[in-house]
């Protein structure tokens, strides 16, 4: 290339980088001094072609980055930081959060757009889904509260006939007119003003800007994806900022040395006083959950909740560094620990370039919205390692006596509760009176795995048992790896209306059997629709996000299907599936305990004329780890036209009751439904 663009990269390797849609590119015609969109005819010689007059500086060049199959292999975010905004905070903080979450080398650009913009690129090794790219992109810029940023590819799918959003490329060439903060003259760039470059933090165009130019896995995608989800709930409540969770306080509360060291105090005097108040209770104020507050200082002498809410109502919401600043003062904090959150100074520009400004108040600088900054807290600030999937929620040791107060009180209300509702059984109803009598219905701290060949009918009785769960008017949550939700759907309303759920799924009704359909659904809708819950899970969603579902709604019963399909995801990955599906066994079978939820799992097992060691010793393993054990197992037609088939019911474990137990069902594929049948 000619020497004097002064840029270490051809066109045909500045092309592979930057690479988008091959049919169309938009130009900026400088004798009309319009752009222009252009259909391309000879591929990817003429765009290498026309990428190398725009490192020339003769022909500024923009592609398209959304493919025809909604996929990209680059984003572009342009925020709208002019001059009226001169320090660049937005993409600089961006850029600096993508880097939290392991998204390093993002390149940010001083474009020419509007006078004075800023952007960020984003390169992927692979073409990403449109969708998912914009989802990681939204909750970075949730997170950091920017409003406006114009983010390409700019829609989850192409309309039709559609080709998308294009973007300006950068090191568009020409004479170097730009002047650095000495005074001096810069001629190696080769661009104009100093615009169109990648810059480094302080402002500076990168000298080797080519030198690292890292395209991202989709797996590391996903990992930031999973990263910043923890951090933004899916819909935060508006003007409300983002919820603090009691999973998240709680590790504040292991990490922080600190409020340890409060609450060590609290427990030992079992008093509550003026210095502790003041100190905790601008925490939980700034973290909106003084409601958690109450539960830590119920127990202390003389807790009186109406004085301690209208104190808690005069005190400020804090900052992260006031807050630290207050322990440390108050001697909770150890004298040899560095402060968390350290002041750093605002960063202006100044001469073309970005430097700390020392004259400012430093307690100003990036604070976020005091709700975010609790995630802060907890991941950044207080140094927690990359955790490994943990379902394992509070392990606090209790006294004997304490476990019987609180057993007998539970016994009482469970007692009043039977007798007042007359039920057979103390855990939620399965839908079937053999197992509400023998397992005593889906107790709230068990985990009961469902397990049979494909096809044997397991999702049919988790669907039934989430029915009369929702029934009683209690939430019932259906997590779902193979079927989507459309699917169970149609099941369901197959056994509510008596419909062959195929002819459902096909669209293939009668004017008789759609209006049993729709009279169906509105029954639905008016009794116990609003208790039902659904969510497809896919590889990203482990145990971890599952908990993090069931922190955000009140959830009375889980059900899971299936175990085979649930990821393990750590830093420390399990290759093989008995060991993946053992630690979701034995990590669900932890939430139900200490969430004290029942949880209803399937799991497909071997056929029974087939000899797979493998399945097996995976069979033992979840046997082993969970409370209950039912196995689905096909016996003989009921009728010749196989509109019903027998199966049996077995209970190999049971620890509400006896096992090695049968029963026989009646089972109606056509329907989805199980009848218990006469012994």
């Amino acid at each position: 290339m000619d020497g004097k663009i002064g840029i270490d990269i051809n066109a045909q390797n500045f092309y592979s980088i930057f690479k988008g849609r091959t049919d169309r590119v938009a130009i900026f015609n400088n004798p009309t001094s319009k752009v222009i969109s252009i259909e391309v005819k000879k591929g990817d010689y003429e765009i290498t072609s026309r990428a190398d007059t725009h490192l020339k500086g003769q022909t500024r060049l923009a592609l398209y980055n959304q493919l025809a199959d909604n996929t990209c292999t680059w984003a572009n975010i342009i925020f709208n930081e002019s001059s009226k905004m001169p320090t660049a905070r937005d993409s600089l903080l961006f850029a600096q959060d993508c880097a939290i979450a392991g998204l390093t080398e993002v390149k940010r650009e001083k474009t020419k757009t509007k006078g004075q913009n800023y952007a960020c690129w984003m390169f992927f090794a692979n073409p990403i889904s449109a969708k998912k790219v914009r989802y990681l992109i939204s909750l970075i810029l949730k997170r950091l509260e920017i409003q406006k940023a114009e983010v390409l590819p700019a829609e989850d799918m192409l309309t039709a006939g559609s080709q998308g959003m294009y973007a300006w490329l950068p090191y568009f060439g020409g004479t170097d007119n730009w002047i650095d903060p000495n005074g001096e003259k810069r001629t190696d760039l080769g661009v104009k003003t100093g615009f169109t470059v990648f810059i480094n933090e302080a402002g500076e165009p990168l000298k080797a800007p080519w030198a690292k130019i890292h395209k991202y896995t989709e797996n590391e995608i996903d990992n930031a994806i999973l990263y910043f989800e923890d951090y933004i709930p899916s819909d935060p409540t508006p003007g409300e900022g983002v919820e603090i969770k009691d999973s998240h306080i709680k590790k504040v509360l292991e990490k922080c040395d600190a409020v340890k060291n409060i609450l060590t105090e609290l427990k030992k005097t079992n008093t509550l006083n003026d210095k502790i108040l003041e100190l905790l209770g601008p925490l939980f104020v700034t973290w909106r959950r003084t409601d958690y507050l109450h539960k830590l200082i119920s127990k202390t002498k003389g807790y009186d909740k109406a004085f301690i809410d209208k104190k808690l109502d005069s005190l400020p919401v804090g900052t992260p560094f006031t807050l630290c600043s207050a322990f440390k003062a108050a001697g909770y904090c150890p004298a040899d620990k560095k402060e968390c959150f350290a002041p750093k100074a605002p960063i202006v520009e100044r001469y073309g370039r970005l430097e700390e400004d020392n004259t400012a108040d430093k307690t100003k600088y990036r604070e976020f919205s005091p709700a975010v900054w609790g995630f802060q807290a907890i991941r950044e600030r207080i140094s927690e390692e990359q955790e490994t999937e943990t379902a394992v929620i509070d392990a606090e040791a209790t006294d004997f006596i304490d476990q019987m107060e609180t057993f007998e009180s539970e016994l009482v209300e469970q007692r009043n509760l039977m007798i007042k509702s007359r039920r057979p059984c103390s855990g939620l109803s399965t839908g079937l009176a053999c197992l509400n009598r023998d397992l005593d219905g889906l107790r709230p701290d068990f985990l009961t795995v469902v397990a049979g060949i494909q096809g044997c009918g397991k999702n049919t009785l988790c669907s039934q048992a989430m029915e009369h769960c929702a029934a009683e008017k209690k939430n019932a949550l259906y997590i779902t790896y193979g079927d989507t939700k459309s699917t169970v759907i149609s099941k369901l309303l197959a056994r509510c209306s008596g419909i062959d759920y195929r002819k459902i799924i096909r669209g293939a009704l009668s004017d008789e059997e759609m209006a049993r359909l729709n009279e169906t659904i509105k029954k639905i809708k008016d009794s116990y629709g609003p208790y039902m819950f659904f969510v497809e899970g896919n590889d990203a969603m482990g145990i971890r996000k599952i908990r993090s579902i069931i922190d955000s709604m009140d959830v009375h019963l889980l059900i899971i299907d299936s175990l085979n399909m649930i990821p393990f995801i750590s830093k420390n990955q399990l290759t093989d599936i008995h060991s993946r599906i053992e630690q979701n066994v034995r990590q669900l079978k932890t939430i139900a305990r200490y969430k004290k939820i029942p949880i209803l799992a399937t799991l497909s097992t071997r056929d029974k004329d087939s000899n797979i060691s493998e399945l097996v010793y995976t069979e033992s393993l979840v046997m082993q780890a969970c409370d209950n054990w039912i196995q689905l197992e096909e016996g003989k037609p009921l009728d010749p036209q196989q509109q019903a088939k027998e199966y049996i019911m077995y209970i190999r474990k049971n620890r509400a009751g006896d096992k090695n137990l049968a029963y026989r069902l009646a089972y109606q594929p056509s329907i989805q439904r199980f009848v218990e049948m006469k012994q």
